[in-house]
């Protein structure tokens, strides 16, 4: 499992979750459904049919990366990309990733430089 230094994924957001809760329920908010599949850490899995409650559970929630890797190389996707300092998620999912036998590519983008940096190289790719 990946380490933190602060409270998030825990029973300590639990209260943060809760004023959040109460804010969607003021504001009306309602959450689309995702025009792609997007994997939440509380399971792993990409379909929910409340995402709204799967999103307040996030705050304090433990995080299966694991499980959520699985999935995602399950479903045949083959590039990670981890948003924010240091490279501890990309580096998960790849050991993750090769535990299971799949060779993916992992990106660290830390700057919005390194996301037009990664996007080139994507469209390039693909070109």
């Amino acid at each position: 499992s990946l380490g933190t230094s602060r409270a998030f994924h825990s029973s300590l957001a639990k209260e943060a979750a809760d004023a959040f809760n109460t804010v969607l329920g003021q504001t009306n908010f309602v959450f689309q459904p995702p025009k792609i599949p997007v994997y939440y850490n509380v399971d792993g899995m990409p379909e929910h049919t409340d995402i709204a409650a799967v999103e307040v559970a996030q705050f304090y929630t433990p995080v299966n990366l694991t499980k959520t890797v699985e999935a995602m190389c399950k479903d045949g996707i083959r590039r990670f990309v981890a948003i924010g300092p240091g490279v501890s998620m990309a580096a998960y999912a790849r050991e993750t990733a090769n535990d299971l036998g799949v060779s993916v590519e992992t990106h660290v983008v830390e700057t919005f430089d390194d996301m037009l940096a990664l996007r080139n190289k994507i469209d390039e790719a693909r070109a």
